[in-house]
């Protein structure tokens, strides 16, 4: 029975896993310094890039595909709702809606920028302050020299500076 059990349960995660098993498939991609995320939505028929999305560090991409995989099947056709939210609002971001290809023609990929990229100022950790930019650190390059100043006679002549070598 145990055996069963576990056959049945391995069954339903592998097909949990690989989607359009019921409605509302959704995912959930979070972009933080050191994995900002790229998320690509792919025609497999055509090899064709659909849709794309940088995830801003310290957002999260909310995808939530609409329609059931049969009807989708079915039409040809599945809506997209995404969002770009606070990491952690799952249903947060304001909605934008686009048409793709059913379950079985359309594969997302995501890439990790390289990194470690910075947070926008803009971007507030849920409950915390935004990111500021890191100071300037103590061996950078030094600041130049103020020009000296220049001597003039009341005509607007310039005078030599007397710190330097009279010329030859």
């Amino acid at each position: 029975m145990n055996a069963r059990v576990g056959l049945l349960a391995a069954v339903l995660a592998s097909a949990a896993i690989l989607g359009g098993c019921h409605a509302n498939e959704h995912h959930h991609f979070r972009s933080t310094v050191t994995v900002p995320q790229s998320v690509t939505l792919i025609d497999v028929g055509t090899g064709e890039q659909i849709w794309s999305s940088e995830v801003p560090v310290g957002k999260q991409l909310n995808m939530l595909f609409m329609r059931s995989p049969r009807s989708a099947e079915r039409d040809g056709w599945d809506e997209l709702r995404w969002s770009i939210a606070s990491i952690g609002d799952d249903n947060g971001g304001k909605m934008s809606v686009v048409r793709v290809p059913p379950p079985s023609q359309r594969r997302i990929e995501t890439e990790v920028r390289k990194g470690p990229e910075l947070r926008d100022a803009s971007a507030v950790a849920p409950g915390g302050p935004a990111l500021a930019a890191p100071a300037p650190r103590a061996d950078a390059a030094p600041k130049p020299e103020p020009a000296p100043k220049v001597r003039k006679t009341p005509d607007g002549i310039a005078l030599p500076d007397p710190k330097q070598a009279a010329p030859k």
